[in-house]
């Protein structure tokens, strides 16, 4: 009986959600389902919708470079926002709803006006299942 309640203990004390911790201007790859999602951009003063693409991912991340980097903060995101141009940018919004990988050059934290997620990836490579 003690097995059992302690079986039942360790798998009650297993997060639902597993997270990781990654660094900052590293190279990383993430996999999830890939997005275009909505978001309002400054542009010459003023506020236009636009579209950017994004990954859901599969697991949330937590972000940083060292322990307590008072200009670089921690985050913690479920979506990260993706950087691409030319092929991968058309790549991305051709698998729009569907599951991908995508490796990262690096990740870095959300800086100006046209970051909508707390978390970016500059996109060297779009990997489909």
């Amino acid at each position: 009986m003690k097995k059992i309640v302690l079986a039942a203990a360790l798998i009650a004390s297993i997060p639902v959600h597993a997270q990781e911790r990654v660094a900052y201007w590293e190279p990383i790859t993430l996999s999830g389902k890939i997005e275009m999602l909505p978001g309002t951009d400054l542009q010459l003063g003023n506020e236009v919708r636009v579209k950017f693409p994004a990954i859901v991912l599969d697991h949330s991340i937590t972000a940083g470079t060292t322990p307590n980097d008072p200009d670089t903060p921690l985050a913690t995101t479920g979506i990260v926002q993706l950087s691409a141009t030319g092929k991968n940018f058309d790549t991305l919004k051709r698998l729009r709803g569907q599951r991908a990988a995508v490796e990262c050059q690096d990740l870095f934290p959300s800086a100006t006006a046209h970051h909508f997620e707390p978390i970016l990836c500059t996109v060297e490579r779009v990997i489909t299942p």
